[in-house]
């Protein structure tokens, strides 16, 4: 396939190409390898990397990338999702490293996600949660509750 060196080229290219790969086993549909694709695909077609639309491949660095968060944030997207992108940008480019197209994969600027605090019910809403657990499965519930165990960690 016949790809110019322009990065939003290259990346539709890419995500053409996920069928067609040189390294590695084949796997599974569905799998890492090919949904990286089908992810970069996905934020070509949401407008996600319109920051970089005529930007040549060779000329991606951490300043155009922290221009690229910028305009992620203000499209509205939440942290996560910036996350997400920049995350997706960064294994694009490690996969146009891998085929000598770029000679250096560029540090990626790290997004700030928001903690969230643990929340720990009062003593009452404890008791009605309690009170709520049918009589069996309450040493359980109160195992789990008292170690600190989510649901799938307990099983």
């Amino acid at each position: 396939m016949n790809c110019s060196n322009r990065l939003i080229k290259i990346a539709s290219c890419a995500a053409g190409m996920s069928g067609s790969r040189s390294r590695g086993p084949e796997k599974a549909p569905g799998s890492s390898r090919r949904s990286g694709s089908r992810k970069l695909a996905g934020h070509l077609s949401r407008g996600h990397l319109d920051a970089f639309r005529e930007r040549p491949l060779q000329a991606v660095d951490y300043a155009g990338l922290e221009v690229l968060q910028g305009s992620l944030f203000d499209r509205g997207l939440s942290p996560k999702s910036v996350h997400h992108v920049l995350a997706d940008v960064r294994t694009f480019l490690r996969w146009c490293a891998r085929r000598k197209w770029i000679h250096v994969v560029p540090e990626i600027p790290a997004t700030m996600l928001d903690e969230y605090e643990t929340t720990i019910p009062s003593k009452e809403e404890q008791r009605k949660r309690l009170e709520g657990t049918r009589p069996g499965a309450r040493g359980y519930f109160l195992a789990r509750g008292l170690l600190g165990l989510r649901n799938q960690e307990a099983i």
